[in-house]
């Protein structure tokens, strides 16, 4: 069994909800797709429902098994906005600051993140490292003492067979 093979073996066991919040990205609805029709793990979407919908049909992607949140539904940013301004009010954050953060997808599925409505947040399809990170140092922060963060991305590629 290769490395991606145990990992997905791995995270099968675990049983883990897993946002991503890049549901724009047909790569990201296959992904979902995949990860649910194969029990990987339990996936919540990050958009609007219908737009994630259309968008998964046309990608050839079954996101059915998906749950999908929206950060325009106040049932669900609201909570999120106040525990956010909770966090950063002594840096400044306003309420409505607060809301309108958590109208970016990676605010919001970093606050569903920090609350524990799921165990992990997969992004960097469409938005750069700094984009993602800035969210997490904001919100989740680093721990206490740490003073570098880092990131890093695996890439599996087929073996090619050797040129004759």
């Amino acid at each position: 069994m290769g490395f991606a093979e145990e990992l997905l073996v791995k995270a099968k066991h675990l049983n883990k909800t897993i946002v991503l919040p890049e549901s724009d990205d047909d790569r990201t609805l296959q992904a979902a797709d995949r990860l649910t029709r194969d029990g990987i793990c339990r996936v919540v979407l990050v958009g609007h429902r219908d737009q994630i919908q259309a968008d998964a049909r046309k990608a050839g992607a079954d996101v059915s098994r998906c749950a999908i949140l929206s950060p325009a539904d106040e049932s669900e940013s609201g909570p999120l906005a106040q525990k956010l301004h909770e966090l950063r009010k002594d840096k400044g954050l306003t309420l409505e600051a607060a809301r309108e953060h958590l109208r970016d997808n990676l605010y919001f599925a970093t606050m569903l993140l920090k609350v524990g409505r799921v165990d992990g947040y997969v992004a960097g399809a469409t938005h750069t490292t700094g984009d993602n990170l800035r969210p997490a140092l904001q919100i989740i922060k680093a721990t206490p003492g740490l003073r570098t963060v880092s990131s890093f991305f695996l890439m599996c590629v087929p073996r090619m067979a050797p040129s004759a």
